[in-house]
């Protein structure tokens, strides 16, 4: 009966754009609980998305040519960033921008394979343990540890208050070691997506 159930779900908001829970107990005539059990299990299996807070909740069918539409933005930007790290970097000059560049082109990857393995927008943070954890990668401690760090200097080269520091620990030495580790992480985040 769940398996019915589900598609009868997925037909009546294909037929019908979207659905409320109340259109569900309606046209389904099954209970209320019986219905939240589903659709969760629908949202969680990544054939719907829901829009608003209770009770105004919509839940419409995932469209997965803009699910790969948003992962490619998400990629587009996140090479842009590394190509640009890449050529700061090899300049030796201004490296905490390098350090910067490479950061937000890690935060863009792993948004983009929380959209590819979540079908649903992620957090708007910068925070890459967070990021990670919530797009379901599993981290060791020394990644955890990595992308703590990384994910540091988005704040220290963004604001005025953290960029004269940041500008004197970002030496050739220091910008060489976390380059390196950025294109490990970068590698072994791109290769998830396969």
């Amino acid at each position: 009966m769940t398996t019915e159930t589900r598609v009868k779900i997925l037909g009546y908001i294909k037929t019908n754009g979207q659905a409320r829970v109340r259109d569900l107990v309606d046209h389904l005539r099954i209970g209320n609980v019986a219905v939240h059990r589903q659709l969760k299990s629908l949202v969680e299996s990544g054939k719907l998305t829901k829009v608003g807070s209770a009770p105004n909740v919509l839940y419409y069918l995932v469209d997965m040519s803009k699910q790969k539409e948003v992962v490619d933005f998400w990629l587009g930007g996140a090479q842009e960033d590394w190509e640009f790290a890449v050529e700061i970097w090899e300049s030796g000059k201004r490296l905490h921008n390098a350090l910067f560049f490479a950061q937000l082109s890690l935060e863009k990857i792993l948004k983009a394979y929380h959209y590819h393995s979540k079908d649903s927008h992620p957090l708007l943070i910068h925070d890459m343990v967070v990021l990670a954890k919530k797009a379901g990668l599993k981290i060791d401690d020394e990644l955890n540890d990595d992308l703590k760090e990384i994910s540091s200097f988005s704040i220290k080269a963004r604001y005025e208050e953290y960029k004269t520091m940041f500008r004197k620990k970002a030496t050739k030495d220091f910008t060489d070691i976390w380059m390196k580790k950025s294109e490990k992480i970068r590698s072994y985040l791109l290769n998830q997506f396969k």
